[in-house]
């Protein structure tokens, strides 16, 4: 987690300078869990480079393991706008966000309080693949994992088809080209 010290800090940062603060292996656990390859055997500023053009590039990989709670948490995060603070009651667990860097914390634990701020980049980036995910969040559904529209996307490709739909991680719907 990215904990800043006051409520100065703008949107307009860097996602590869916000994880540059982190640590190292943080980073890589971060790359793996997200199923992103990155080298160990890079300096740190290239493994926060690497890690964040692949977190912005691929953003199916952070969306799809989001919680119905996390998705909720996105949906009001990118409805705010640039350099808004979303306040939050303070809680002992992270948000998934808060633990991969993608926002940062300002903490007011006197008033019980988190105030999460999203970097344009990243809210430009989720906002292209997340409506559909808040969607089926709302009505209590999971949405297809990457890794299943990956392999509905080759499918789909290896059958000449244009489009698809996946419902609970089966390809139907498919449209010729």
């Amino acid at each position: 987690m990215i904990t800043i010290p006051d409520k100065t800090f703008k949107s307009s940062l860097r996602l590869a300078d916000i994880l540059y603060v982190m640590k190292k292996d943080e980073l890589l656990k971060i790359a793996n869990r997200l199923d992103f390859y990155v080298s160990p055997n890079v300096n740190k500023d290239k493994v926060a480079s690497r890690l964040a053009d692949s977190m912005l590039s691929e953003p199916i990989e952070i969306v799809s393991r989001l919680s119905k709670t996390e998705l909720l948490l996105l949906e009001e995060l990118l409805n705010v706008g640039p350099d808004t603070y979303v306040e939050k009651k303070w809680r002992k667990s992270l948000y998934m966000l808060q633990k991969w860097g993608l926002v940062l914390t300002y903490e007011d634990e006197p008033n019980g309080k988190q105030y999460l701020l999203m970097p344009d980049e990243v809210r430009e980036a989720l906002s292209k693949v997340s409506s559909s995910y808040i969607v089926l969040a709302k009505e209590g559904r999971k949405g297809p994992s990457a890794k299943d529209l990956r392999k509905a996307s080759a499918v789909a490709s290896l059958l000449g088809h244009s489009d698809f739909t996946i419902i609970d991680g089966v390809v139907i719907n498919h449209r010729a080209k």
